[in-house]
């Protein structure tokens, strides 16, 4: 038992990039690889959206790069209409980086929606499963602890925010 908890637990392979796009990247670099993309502006972090494209069989498939302090950190590839494939989407994951090594406690997201995580040292890779009627929505996140910190100090800064902004007018 201890064993089996052990290869749960134990971590994977992690990623070095995305698609030969190493992490830190800028995103020159990415437009070069992906040339009609756009700068996109709206998120907390600079962002270049490669829009709709198609990886392998799935068509609609849309990537967005995210970058902190210049640099790639974070990849959000979506699916829409993704009922039919999302058992083989669980299966190319697991294939590429193994078990994973955590499953929301909402169950199997092949039916009931809910997120598998590949959690490394140094990055983390999330497949997120969402299924209202009659469609379905996934992604696949790429995201390095750089990302996950960045994101985390940001909304921290944005709660104090928000918070002082409230007391203020609650107390005045």
């Amino acid at each position: 038992m201890l064993f089996l908890v052990w290869l749960f637990t134990a971590g994977f392979t992690e990623p070095s990039g995305f698609k030969g796009i190493p992490w830190g990247a800028s995103i020159e670099a990415v437009r070069k690889v992906y040339p009609k993309g756009k700068k996109e502006t709206g998120h907390r972090f600079p962002a270049y959206d490669v829009g709709k494209i198609t990886l392998g069989n799935i068509r609609d498939a849309s990537i967005t790069f995210l970058f902190v302090d210049g640099g790639l950190e974070y990849v959000l590839v979506s699916f829409d209409d993704v009922i039919t494939f999302n058992e083989a989407m669980e299966a190319a994951l697991k294939a590429e980086y193994g078990p994973p090594t955590k499953r929301d406690a909402d169950g199997d997201p092949r039916f009931n929606g809910g997120t598998l995580w590949w959690v490394g040292k140094n990055v983390t890779v999330s497949f997120q499963f969402y299924r209202p009627p009659p469609y379905g929505l996934a992604h696949v996140t790429i995201q390095t602890k750089k990302y996950i910190d960045a994101w985390n100090a940001a909304v921290a800064k944005e709660r104090r925010k928000i918070g002082e902004s409230v007391r203020k007018d609650l107390f005045k």
